[in-house]
C-alpha cells in the first residue's frame, strides 16, 4: 500500500514537471511568434526609418535573449523531470527546485547559441541587416 501512494506521489510530481516543461516550451513558441510579428510589422509600415530599424536591432536580441533564458529553464527542469522518474533520493516529493540541476551545463548562454535558437535570430538580424544597408 505505501509503494502505491508513493507510485502515485511520483505521478503526480512528473505531471507537475510535465506542465511547466510544456509551459515553458510555449512561451519560447510564442516568443519566436512574436519576434516574426514584430519585424514583419516594422518592415511593412516603414521604408527607411532609422528609428524602426533602431527598434529591431535593440527588440530582436531582447526577445533572443528571453527566448533561451526560457529553453534553460525548459532543459532544467527536463533534467529535474529525468531524475525524479530515475527514483532519485536525493529530490524531496513535489520538489520544483531546479537548484539540483547542474547548470554548468545547463546554462543561458549556451542556449542563446543552440541549435533551436541560435540560427533563427542570426538569420533575422542578417535579414535586417541586409535590408538596412542594401536596400
Amino acid at each position: 500500500m505505501a509503494k502505491e501512494i508513493n507510485l502515485d506521489i511520483k505521478i503526480k510530481h512528473l505531471e507537475f514537471l510535465q506542465n511547466i516543461i510544456t509551459r515553458m516550451n510555449s512561451n519560447s513558441f510564442y516568443i519566436k511568434g512574436w519576434t516574426i510579428t514584430l519585424v514583419s510589422a516594422i518592415f511593412a509600415i516603414s521604408k527607411e526609418d532609422s528609428i524602426s530599424y533602431s527598434i529591431l536591432f535593440l527588440g530582436v536580441p531582447i526577445f533572443w535573449s528571453l527566448d533561451a533564458f526560457y529553453l534553460s529553464r525548459e532543459k532544467q527542469f527536463r533534467k529535474l523531470y529525468e531524475l525524479v522518474s530515475a527514483d532519485s533520493k536525493n529530490i524531496e516529493p513535489f520538489s520544483l527546485n531546479i537548484e539540483e540541476v547542474e547548470k554548468k551545463k545547463i546554462n543561458w548562454f549556451r542556449c542563446l547559441f543552440s541549435i533551436t535558437i541560435g540560427p533563427i535570430y542570426m538569420v533575422i538580424i542578417a535579414a535586417i541587416f541586409l535590408l538596412k544597408y542594401y536596400n
